[in-house]
């Protein structure tokens, strides 16, 4: 089963960090009414990698180029 957290979301963006794998990055996760943003705007919000929520999309796996 894969693990629903934030590292493995589509609309998780990593922080470019240099630590191998990141522990924060931001939600581009598309929101509408709050904070005065408009319908299906992308707004990056602050985010643990570790973190869930119910909006979970898994991120496609990228192909590995030799």
């Amino acid at each position: 089963m894969t693990e629903r957290s934030c590292e493995c979301c589509d609309f998780f963006s990593p922080s470019l960090t240099f630590v191998r794998k990141p522990t924060w990055g931001y939600c581009t996760r598309p929101v509408g009414g709050c904070d005065g943003a408009s319908e299906g705007k992308a707004q990056a919000r602050f985010t643990w990698a570790d973190n869930t929520c119910d909006d979970f999309k898994l991120r496609a796996q990228s192909v590995a180029r030799e």
